[in-house]
């Protein structure tokens, strides 16, 4: 009864993981709203996006695209729930990557923080007003 065979200990393919993870992420994402069909964004004719969220807000940093703190990878969860993913998308770079596989290689995608203050907030709102697309991440803590 204790006498179990050895375990074999096969290598983490990462690669295939962060595929399926990817998979798994693109199936779960929902559409709550879509006031006058503005979704999807037509690529051909996208030409200036702006991502704006709060500077200190840790989860309009995280959202979209993965987990990324002004460019620092970001787990979630802590103690044994933490998560340190393989690799990490900002939001910027995965709008990027898309439209640049959708043909689209002149667009600008620019990142604009707004302090807790909001004293640069006319400044978020000035180019978001020049945007032909604009994405506001936000989101809160539950405590």
């Amino acid at each position: 009864i204790f006498e179990r065979q050895p375990l074999v200990q096969t290598p983490i393919d990462f690669a295939a993981g962060g595929v399926k993870a990817r998979v798994i992420g693109d199936q779960s994402g929902v559409l709550l709203q879509n006031d006058n069909h503005v979704l999807p964004f037509n690529a051909n004719t996208v030409r200036n996006v702006v991502v704006i969220g709060k500077a200190t807000q840790v989860y309009a940093q995280q959202a979209v695209a993965g987990g990324v703190l002004v460019g620092q990878p970001m787990g979630s969860g802590g103690g044994s729930s933490d998560v340190v993913p393989n690799y990490t998308v900002s939001p910027v770079d995965g709008l990027k990557s898309v439209l640049t596989a959708l043909g689209n290689t002149t667009a600008i995608v620019t990142l604009i923080t707004v302090k807790d203050d909001n004293s640069d907030l006319n400044a978020a709102k000035a180019a978001a007003a020049a945007a032909d697309a604009v994405i506001i991440m936000a989101g809160t803590v539950a405590e």
